[in-house]
C-alpha cells in the first residue's frame, strides 16, 4: 500500500462491544487516505473476532502479550505508523464523517508553529441517552491554558504531525493515567494547537479511575512539570499546583471521601485563589445539591413516584416558549403534571388555557423585565410549600429569578434546578440595558443549575460564546403537535371563504408578533416585489402594520392551525435571535412549503424541504417567494417533505419524552 496521509491509532483493552463501531466511524470518513492501526493491549476478549466482519484492507491489528497501558499501546501504534499525521481514537469513541478532512484543512491553513489540531466534541453520559457539547476555544497561550487541566479529549480529537513524536518524545509509559495531558504540556511548551470549533467526535464518559490511580499520576505530573511551570513564572507554578490539588480533590469526591476532598479543595484554593469565578459558583452549587444516588433501573422506573416539577416562565402571553411549555404540560398525563406553573407576570392566553385544563397557575405580579422583591418572596414561599423535585425555568428573566429563589428557599439540597434557553444571538440593543445585564448575570451564575437546556444547536453555541459554563449543556428541540398542526382541506375552504381568498391563489403565512427580531420591514419590502400572491400576517400588533396590497393583517389569533391550513407557503424573515422557530415547524407540519432566513436552527429544521435565504436581504427573500408562487409542483413537493420531516424528527412526543428523562433523573437524585 502507498504511504497514507494519516495513521489512525486505536488502542483497545477488552472493549469488543464498542471497537467495531469506532472503526466504522473511521471507515466512514470523507477523507479516505489513511491506515488504521488497532493495538490489542493484552485483552482477554477476542479482539480479532470483533473486527472480523469489517472489510478494511487498510487495517492492521497489533497485539501486546500483556496489558501495558494506553501510553504503551499508543507508542506501539506510532512506531508502526507510516502516515505523515497521527490521529488518535479511543475504542469506545466515534468520529463524525468530516472530522479528518476538516482537521487536515485546518492544519494546512495554520502557521508553521502549529503542528496539532483538536476539535470540539460531544460528551456522552453513561446513561447512553444524553450528551453535552464541549466547545473548545483558542487561548492566547496553550501552555498556560493546559496548566489549568486538559479538557481537549485528545484520545478522540487529536491529530498531530508524526515527526513531533521524534522531537518531543513518545507518551510516557510510566503513566497509567493522564499520559495525554503530560504529552500535550511538553508539546505546548513549543507549539500551538489549531481548533475546529464544530463538534466532530463523540466521547463516551468512561468509568472514572480510582483516587489512588489519579493520585499516582498527579504525583508524576508534579515531578515532571512543576519545575518547568515555576521557571515560566511564580504565578504559573501556583496555578499548576492548584490544578493538581483540585484534580485530586475531585477524585476523592467521586469516592465519597468527603473530608479528604474538602481538605484538598481548600489547599487548591489557597494555592491559587484567583481562579475563574465560575469555579466558585460551581462549588457553591455542590453545597446546595446532594451527591448523586445510584438507583437500580427497575426501582427508578417502577417504584419511584413521578417527579414533582415546578415550571417558572417569564410570561404566558403568545410566543414559542409559552406555547412549548403549555404543550408539554397538557400532553403529560394528568397524574404526572407539574405541581404548578409560575409566571413572573400576570395573565396571558396560555395562562387561561392551562387553568381551564386544571393546571395550577400562579403569577408573581412582576412587571415585564422589572423584577421586584415581593414577587421573589412569593416564589421562595411557593418552592418551600410545594417542595418540587425539580424547578424548570424558561427564558432569561425566569432563569435568574428561579436561581435566586432556589438558593434562598433552603431547598437546594432536595430540588434540582434546570434552566431553559429559547433563543440564540439576541441583539440586546433592541431591548434595552436590562436584558443585556440579565444575560451577563445568568452567564456568571450558569454553573449553579444541574443543566441548561437549549432548544437549538445555535442557541447552545451562542451561549457558550457568552461564557455560559453549566455542569451540563443539553439540547431538546421544540416539539410540534402534528395532530393539531396538519393539513385540513375543510378548514382551508372555510378560511378562504371567510377572508375572501380565491381557492387557487397562492397564500403566504407569516406568523410572528411585531418585534425587531422578526424583521417585518424586510418581509414587507420583499412582498412589495411579489406578484400573484396574498399574505396573512398573524401575530400581536400585526393589525397596526401599514396597509399594502395583498396583505391581510389579522392581529393576534387563537385559531392559528386552521389559518395555516388555508395557506401554501410559510415565511420567516427573522434577522437575529431565533433558536428553534415554532412558527417554521408548525407551518411545515401543516404541509406548507417553508422559506426562512438563515438564523438560529432554521436550516436544520427545514433540511431539504424548503428554501433558506440570508437575513436582512429583501431581494433574496422576494426571489425565493416568487419562485414558489410561480412553481406549483415544487411548492407542493416541499410541503409534503416538510410535513414528513416534522413528523419524523420534531414531534411533540419526542420533546415530552426528552424532558421526562431529564426530570426523572432529578426525581431519582433527590430521593433518600
Amino acid at each position: 500500500m502507498d504511504q497514507p496521509a494519516v495513521s489512525v491509532i486505536i488502542p483497545v483493552y477488552n472493549r469488543t462491544a464498542t471497537l467495531a463501531t469506532a472503526v466504522r466511524s473511521v471507515l466512514a470518513q470523507t477523507f479516505q487516505d489513511f491506515e488504521i492501526i488497532v493495538i490489542d493491549d493484552g485483552s482477554s476478549e477476542d479482539i480479532p473476532a470483533a473486527l472480523a466482519d469489517l472489510k478494511a484492507p487498510n487495517l492492521r491489528l497489533l497485539k501486546h502479550p500483556n496489558n501495558e497501558g494506553t501510553a504503551a499501546a499508543r507508542n506501539t501504534g506510532i512506531r508502526h505508523a507510516t502516515g505523515r499525521y497521527i490521529a488518535f481514537l479511543d475504542s469506545d469513541d466515534t468520529w463524525m464523517p468530516e472530522k479528518l478532512d476538516r482537521q487536515l484543512k485546518a492544519l494546512a491553513a495554520a502557521d508553521a508553529n502549529t503542528k496539532a489540531c483538536c476539535t470540539s466534541f460531544f460528551l456522552a453520559r453513561d446513561d447512553g441517552t444524553s450528551q453535552e457539547r464541549r466547545t473548545l476555544e483558542v487561548p492566547e497561550d496553550w501552555y498556560a491554558q493546559l496548566l489549568w487541566g486538559c479538557d481537549l479529549s485528545p484520545g478522540a480529537t487529536l491529530v498531530v504531525q508524526r515527526d513531533c513524536f521524534e522531537e518531543i518524545g513518545p507518551f510516557d509509559e510510566g503513566f497509567r493515567r493522564l499520559e495525554d495531558w503530560d504529552w500535550l504540556l511538553r508539546y505546548a511548551a513549543r507549539y500551538g494547537i489549531a481548533v475546529v470549533e464544530d463538534p466532530l467526535a463523540r466521547v463516551n464518559l468512561a468509568s472514572p479511575p480510582s483516587a489512588a490511580e489519579v493520585e499516582a499520576a498527579l504525583t508524576r505530573m508534579r515531578e515532571k512539570h512543576l519545575a518547568t511551570a515555576a521557571a515560566t513564572s511564580r504565578r504559573m507554578k501556583r496555578r499548576f499546583q492548584s490544578t493538581l490539588l483540585l484534580e485530586n480533590a475531585a477524585a476523592s469526591y467521586r469516592e465519597r471521601r468527603l473530608l479528604r476532598a474538602t481538605a484538598l479543595l481548600m489547599r487548591s484554593l489557597l494555592a491559587y485563589p484567583l481562579r475563574n469565578p465560575q469555579l466558585y459558583l460551581r462549588l457553591a452549587g455542590h453545597l446546595f445539591q446532594p451527591l448523586s444516588v445510584a438507583i437500580p433501573a427497575d426501582l427508578a422506573e417502577t417504584q419511584l413516584a413521578p417527579p414533582r416539577i415546578l415550571h417558572v416562565i417569564t410570561d404566558l402571553q403568545t410566543g414559542g416558549a409559552e406555547g412549548m411549555l403549555s404543550a408539554l404540560v397538557l400532553t403529560t398525563p394528568e397524574s404526572q403534571r407539574p405541581v404548578a406553573v409560575v409566571s413572573l407576570t400576570r395573565g396571558g392566553p396560555y395562562a387561561t388555557l392551562l387553568r381551564e385544563a386544571g393546571v395550577r397557575v400562579a403569577d408573581l405580579g412582576m412587571g415585564h423585565a422589572r423584577p421586584n422583591v415581593i414577587g421573589l418572596i412569593r416564589l421562595i414561599r411557593l418552592i418551600r410549600r410545594l417542595r418540587p423535585d425539580a424547578i424548570q425555568s424558561w427564558m432569561y428573566h425566569a432563569d435568574l429569578i428561579a436561581a435566586i429563589a432556589w438558593l434562598l428557599s433552603g431547598r437546594g439540597r432536595r430540588s434540582r434546578l434546570f434552566w431553559g434557553i429559547r433563543c440564540s444571538d439576541m441583539d440586546t440593543r433592541s431591548y434595552g440595558w436590562s436584558l443585556w445585564l440579565t444575560i451577563r448575570v445568568c452567564a456568571l451564575l450558569s454553573p449553579l443549575p444541574d443543566a441548561v437546556i437549549a432548544n437549538s444547536e445555535a442557541g447552545l453555541n451562542v451561549h457558550r460564546r457568552l461564557r455560559y459554563r453549566p455542569r451540563r449543556f443539553l439540547v431538546i428541540d421544540n416539539g410540534i403537535d402534528v395532530r393539531r398542526f396538519a393539513p385540513d382541506p375543510e378548514a382551508r375552504r372555510k378560511v378562504r371563504e371567510e377572508l375572501r381568498l380565491a381557492s387557487d391563489e397562492p397564500v403566504l403565512a407569516f406568523v410572528a408578533r411585531v418585534d425587531p427580531m422578526k424583521d417585518y420591514p424586510c418581509f414587507l419590502a420583499a412582498f412589495r416585489r411579489v406578484r400573484g400572491a396574498r399574505a396573512l400576517l398573524i401575530g400581536s400588533d400585526t393589525e397596526s402594520l401599514p396597509e399594502q396590497p395583498g396583505l391581510v393583517r389579522l392581529g393576534q389569533r387563537n385559531d392559528v392551525p386552521r389559518l395555516l391550513a388555508a395557506c401554501d407557503i410559510l415565511v420567516s424573515s427573522s434577522a437575529f435571535g431565533e433558536g428553534f422557530s415554532n412558527a417554521i415547524a408548525e407551518g411545515m407540519a401543516t404541509g406548507l412549503a417553508p422559506i426562512a432566513t438563515d438564523v438560529g436552527d432554521a436550516r436544520r429544521i427545514i433540511g431539504e424541504a424548503g428554501l433558506i435565504v440570508p437575513p436582512r436581504d429583501p431581494d433574496a427573500l422576494a426571489d425565493a417567494i416568487q419562485r414558489l408562487v410561480d412553481n406549483d409542483a415544487e411548492r407542493r413537493e416541499f410541503g409534503r417533505r416538510a410535513r414528513r420531516r416534522i413528523v419524523e424528527h420534531f414531534s411533540l412526543e419526542r420533546a415530552v419524552d426528552a424532558f421526562a428523562r431529564v426530570h426523572r433523573e432529578a426525581r431519582s437524585r433527590s430521593s433518600p
